[in-house]
């Protein structure tokens, strides 16, 4: 069935293992390949289906395989968003702020020759992300005491740089301007030595903060002894993005950004865990750590990408850790100043930070195959469901995973409910695990880390998680799905909660 699907394509899957055995490489990538996180064609991601769909890796199973036997019929996609037909709500473009926004932020500038941290932001182009972003600073009030310092590199928008030196000259930031064009690296290596006592964030120009974003990455920062950086989540920003992993997530969510921020906030407060490299577009950097590794490396990556992996990974060599800050979210729109060199500049960063640093890419696969985050992503989604949910009574539908004339039913009668204001959630039993379940909210369609839920050692948590979400109701549609213990559960459910 493989080899019938299309999905497998020989050349391509050579360049990502010439080693592999030239005779039959559709034998190697069902023996191997799969297991190293490879692709057998640019129309399928092993490594997109693992992450959106954790319980194919649990199942130990090729992700090719399970796509063409089953998760095809069941809905699923070989792709992320951005190689299939995109769905509505995409997130506009920022919004370029308004004479009277500068004017209102204009007293809340941080002056103060007592900032601890400096907001370093280097520039080429990208007029209206650019202001919005500097705006986006000043615009939260904040404890920490910062400076923004924007480091503009000779990029081709003259007016840009007008508008630039106008703001900076009214106080709002310090504004510095490198000789002639240097380069991404080179233009945040002069705003990190800028103030050689601050801490710093390098913050990329296409980025927007929100609430007290700062405070909470410093307290990260200082969580423990040796911390050298921390970064925040974000749609766009690989190991750190959410809602999907390892994805550029393009599609607006049910939530305004800053709403997503303090969900973040409230559901993962004061949540860290170590990655193996921060990502530069939003990267505090503290300075003791900068003092002992040094400064980005304008040698090896000139004009950007991979000089932030360099850096943490050099950071983890003199025994300093590198982390996510799991209660922040900043926006990235990604990619602005590089444009069609994106992916080439990627494909050799890619090589360098591997010959400098043997064995990175295993340890970003092993990462990823291993997804620590996900419990933190996972707990963002239900506090999303309790915000929907949030003053209402719900009603709990269980049903099997057939489809069908029941799956029709279903969802029609949860939209009839729903029109009336009642918001309904799905249990279905797992498909590849004994006893757990999963829960659905056909109105959030796009929670992809809520974890699966065992009803044979621990129903107790469930059932908490049930009742902080109001649920008063339960419609028991079938049970066909549920083995013993789990049609058990929901018989003694049905004993508390009208059925």
């Amino acid at each position: 069935m493989v080899e019938e699907s299309g999905l497998f394509d020989e050349e391509y899957y050579r360049s990502q293992i010439p080693s592999c055995d030239d005779t039959d490489p559709l034998g190697h990538y069902l023996k191997e390949g799969w297991r190293l996180g490879c692709d057998p064609s640019r129309a399928f991601s092993s490594l997109f289906y693992y992450s959106a769909y954790p319980d194919i890796e649990a199942a130990n199973v090729s992700p090719l395989v399970h796509f063409v036997e089953h998760g095809r019929a069941e809905g699923r996609f070989g792709l992320p968003l951005d190689d299939v037909p995109s769905i509505p709500g995409e997130v506009p473009e920022p919004a370029l702020p308004t004479i009277a926004e500068w004017r209102r932020v204009a007293n809340r500038a941080n002056r103060t020759e007592h900032a601890v941290v400096d907001i370093v932001v280097p520039i080429y182009r990208g007029f209206t992300e650019t202001l919005r972003c500097l705006f986006s600073i000043l615009d939260n009030p904040l404890k920490t005491k910062f400076r923004i310092v924007t480091v503009y590199d000779h990029g081709p928008d003259t007016s840009l740089f007008n508008a630039l030196v106008r703001l900076s000259n009214i106080g709002l930031f310090d504004l510095l301007t490198t000789p002639r064009n240097l380069g991404f690296v080179a233009a945040c290596n002069v705003g990190l030595a800028h103030h050689h006592l601050r801490d710093v964030v390098m913050l990329n120009s296409d980025t927007q903060v929100y609430g007290d974003w700062l405070d909470r990455l410093r307290a990260a920062a200082y969580g423990s002894a040796k911390v050298a950086t921390v970064t925040p989540f974000s749609n766009n920003a690989e190991i750190c993005s959410y809602p999907r992993f390892v994805q550029n997530n393009r599609e607006q969510i049910e939530l305004a950004d800053a709403d997503l921020d303090q969900v973040m906030a409230l559901a993962n407060r004061g949540m860290t865990i170590e990655i193996p490299t921060g990502v530069g577009f939003c990267m505090y950097v503290r300075r003791d750590a900068l003092n002992e590794i040094g400064y980005l490396s304008e040698e090896h990556f000139g004009r950007g990408y991979g000089e932030e992996n360099d850096l943490c990974r050099r950071a983890a060599g003199r025994g300093w850790s590198n982390l996510l800050a799991a209660d922040v979210f900043v926006r990235h729109y990604g990619g602005r100043s590089f444009g069609s060199d994106k992916s080439h500049l990627v494909e050799a960063a890619v090589r360098t930070v591997e010959s400098l640093h043997p064995g990175y890419g295993a340890l970003i696969n092993h990462f990823v195959q291993r997804d620590p985050a996900r419990s933190l992503r996972g707990a963002v989604d239900l506090a999303r469901i309790k915000r929907r949910h949030a003053g209402r009574t719900s009603f709990l539908f269980v049903a099997h995973n057939w489809g069908g004339g029941t799956e029709r039913h279903v969802r029609e009668l949860a939209e009839r409910l729903e029109q009336d204001g009642v918001p309904v959630l799905i249990c279905r039993p797992s498909s590849s695990r004994l006893d757990y379940v999963s829960l659905f909210d056909l109105n959030l369609p796009d929670l992809y880390n809520l974890p699966q839920f065992s009803l044979r050692d621990g129903p107790s948590v469930f059932a908490e998680i049930l009742t902080s979400l109001n649920v008063m109701h339960v419609h028991i549609h079938q049970i066909v799905d549920f083995d013993g213990p789990a049609a058990d559960f929901f018989r003694r459910l049905c004993s508390i909660i009208p059925c």
